[in-house]
C-alpha cells in the first residue's frame, strides 16, 4: 500500500512539472477566432470608414458579436447593407451572430464595423486595434491593418 501511495505521489508531482495528463482544453479566447481584419484606406478628410473581418466560432453554441471599440474613432457601431426598393440602405444592427461550428464575413456590402468620428486620417499601413466583446463574456483584442481601396 505504502509503495502505490509513493508511486501516486511521484505521478501527480511529474504532472505538477510537466502538465496535465488530459487533453489541453481550449480557452474562452481559442474559440473565437478573427481573421482577415482590415479597413478600407479613405480620403484625409474622411470622419468615418468601415471595418472588415471574419469572425469565426468554434464551439457548439451560436456567440454574437456584441460590442466593438477602438481609440480610432468616437464611436464604432455594427452595420449592416441591405437592398430595400432597390435601394441599397445601411442599418444599425445590435448583433452579429455567429453560428456554432460557423463564421460570420464583415465585408464590403454586407456586414461590418462603421467608425464614426475619426480621431485621425487612416493611411495605407496604419494598424488601429479594437476590442470586441461577445455575448460568451469572451473580449479579444485584435490588430486592423489600413489596406489601399481597390477602385
Amino acid at each position: 500500500m505504502r509503495r502505490i501511495l509513493i508511486l501516486c505521489l511521484i505521478f501527480m508531482s511529474l504532472l505538477a512539472i510537466t502538465g496535465s495528463a488530459s487533453i489541453p482544453s481550449r480557452s474562452k479566447a481559442d474559440e473565437i477566432i478573427v481573421n482577415d481584419v482590415w479597413i478600407p484606406e479613405g480620403p484625409p478628410s474622411a470622419k468615418a470608414t468601415a471595418a472588415f473581418m471574419v469572425i469565426e466560432n468554434h464551439t457548439a453554441k451560436e456567440v454574437a458579436l456584441i460590442a466593438a471599440k477602438t481609440d480610432a474613432a468616437r464611436a464604432t457601431e455594427m452595420h449592416k447593407m441591405e437592398m430595400r426598393n432597390e435601394i441599397m440602405e445601411m442599418k444599425k444592427i445590435e448583433r452579429i451572430s455567429i453560428p456554432a461550428h460557423g463564421k460570420a464575413e464583415l465585408k464590403p456590402g454586407g456586414l461590418h464595423l462603421m467608425l464614426i468620428g475619426l480621431t485621425k486620417p487612416l493611411k495605407e499601413g496604419d494598424k488601429v486595434s479594437f476590442t470586441l466583446q461577445f455575448s460568451n463574456s469572451t473580449e479579444k483584442t485584435i490588430q486592423a491593418v489600413v489596406k489601399k481601396r481597390n477602385l
